[in-house]
């Protein structure tokens, strides 16, 4: 069965929905129905059917359409007058270009986008006399009838005397345009002897400056595909000669000279590189461009990692018994001192940086001891115009050492424990740097990292600050009565 016919009131209501009004009764659906469009007020003879598959029913509305009356108008705002009947908003109609008087075929509706409809006024089009003046005048003979702006248009170069494709718009932007001047095409003979002066013997015929050329190296006599055009701008032309590629079995050589022995096949410079340390007999993976650099190939001999087995005899050999498994290089380890009983924590850091056999710092008869008795400081340079916070172990002698260098002793706090002393000592430090973003008063000497010029904070603000800080009880001592050996 067909679609059920619209009655008279159904055919209406779907038009008059669409913007337009109808003139005459309906018929069918395929007939033209004369209508008024109320949208621009024009006659318009739409069909029903195109209406309700989704067309416009207004040509005029719709895309920008006109009528002939308007078309004309247009086209003399466009400077260009017809020479044919109007043929349609978006066909090419036969005018004259009223500036420049040539023979045009302008589309209405990229005319009126645009405001012009001469593209040789606009630019978008080029005579061929006057394009072709502008090719001599620029050394360039045209040999074929000129196409289009951006296509290869043969000429003979009136410089070196050959032939050349360069287009119009390159010669336009550039002027000169030979790729035989510019050396950027070049003769095979020419090109040949390129290569040779770069101690490189081409193999076969000429590809073309821009293809890599299988050519044999004098020097290493490795087969290597050199670009003329780049050996030309001076750039060697074997890969290998100029370190810019390895051969895989030299780079094996270097790995073995170096004490390690590689597992897989040759990665590429930058790359781990699997290999066996020929030494500790460990698993290592050194990139070769580092070690071609002189870099130590293997991490564990050259101390910069270790296993956990290795750490936890480094630390016994320095009399301290691990209480927890090894953390890593840099996170505190929970050890016991095997000489005092005392718990502290340490770092492989720390450990590897130590002498041989120093381990507890309690212990030792060097260096800061946090289980002393220990003194927390505030000093004053005025020939610096600085102050500076410390902390010294009672008798250590550092406070004697900061008076005969110029430091005035003002405050000194007695601490019962060194690492209650530490902790307050590096939260100042924290406090002045992170929240008040006062840099040190200089930069080199002893002790330098604690101090602050005197201009950027007052004294007594500074002592206060420490005083509320402090983790633990202290006991504040007057700087006469320090000994000699403070």
């Amino acid at each position: 069965m067909g679609a059920k016919r619209l009655t008279q009131q159904e055919a209406i209501a779907i038009l008059r929905s669409s913007g337009v009004e109808p003139l005459q009764p309906f018929e069918d659906t395929k007939t033209p129905w004369p209508s008024v469009c109320l949208t621009c007020g024009r006659h318009i003879q739409p069909r029903l059917g195109n209406i309700r598959s989704g067309s416009k029913p207004c040509r005029y509305c719709a895309l920008g359409g006109v009528s002939e009356a308007e078309a004309l108008a247009l086209l003399k705002l466009c400077r260009a007058a017809p020479v044919e009947p109007y043929p349609g908003f978006k066909v090419p109609w036969k005018c004259e270009c009223l500036d420049c008087g040539r023979a045009i075929s302008v589309r209405l509706k990229n005319a009126q986008a645009s405001g012009r409809a001469c593209n040789f006024c606009k630019g978008l089009r080029n005579d061929s006399d006057a394009v072709s003046a502008l090719m001599k005048a620029n050394d360039l003979e045209p040999l074929e009838l000129y196409k289009s702006a951006n296509a290869p248009w043969l000429c003979k170069c009136l410089r070196c005397g050959r032939e050349t494709s360069p287009s119009l718009r390159k010669v336009q932007k550039r002027g000169h345009q030979c790729g035989w001047c510019a050396r950027t095409r070049l003769d095979p003979n020419e090109a040949r002897e390129i290569l040779r002066a770069a101690n490189v013997e081409p193999i076969g015929d000429y590809p073309g400056s821009s293809v890599g050329w299988e050519s044999t190296c004098n020097r290493c006599g490795r087969k290597v595909f050199p670009k003329v055009a780049v050996v030309n701008f001076g750039i060697g032309a074997c890969v290998y000669c100029g370190g810019h590629r390895v051969d895989a079995d030299e780079a094996r050589e270097v790995m073995l000279s170096h004490g390690v022995e590689p597992l897989e096949n040759y990665p590429g410079a930058a790359e781990p590189w699997k290999c066996t340390c020929l030494v500790c007999f460990r698993e290592v993976s050194p990139a070769y461009a580092n070690v071609s650099k002189g870099h130590a190939p293997c991490v564990y001999c050259a101390r910069k990692r270790v296993d956990p087995s290795s750490a936890i005899q480094v630390a016994l050999s320095r009399s301290l018994e691990p209480l927890e498994p090894y953390p890593g290089a840099v996170s505190p380890w929970l050890v016991k001192c095997m000489k005092c009983g005392q718990a502290t924590t340490t770092t492989w850091t720390i450990l590897n940086a130590k002498s041989i056999g120093a381990g507890c710092s309690s212990c030792t008869s060097y260096g800061f001891k946090p289980a002393v008795p220990t003194f927390v400081y505030l000093i004053e340079n005025p020939e610096k115009d600085a102050y500076k916070v410390g902390i010294a172990n009672v008798g250590s002698g550092r406070m004697k050492k900061h008076r005969l260098n110029g430091w005035m002793i003002q405050r000194v706090y007695k601490f019962e424990l060194g690492s209650d002393a530490y902790r307050l000592e590096q939260e100042t430090v924290r406090w002045l740097r992170r929240e008040l973003l006062i840099p040190p008063a200089f930069r080199k000497g002893d002790g330098w990292t604690e101090t602050v010029p005197r201009s950027a904070i007052e004294f007594n603000y500074l002592a206060k600050r420490l005083e509320s800080e402090a983790p633990a009880e202290f006991q504040e001592i007057e700087p006469a009565s320090l000994s000699n050996k403070d």
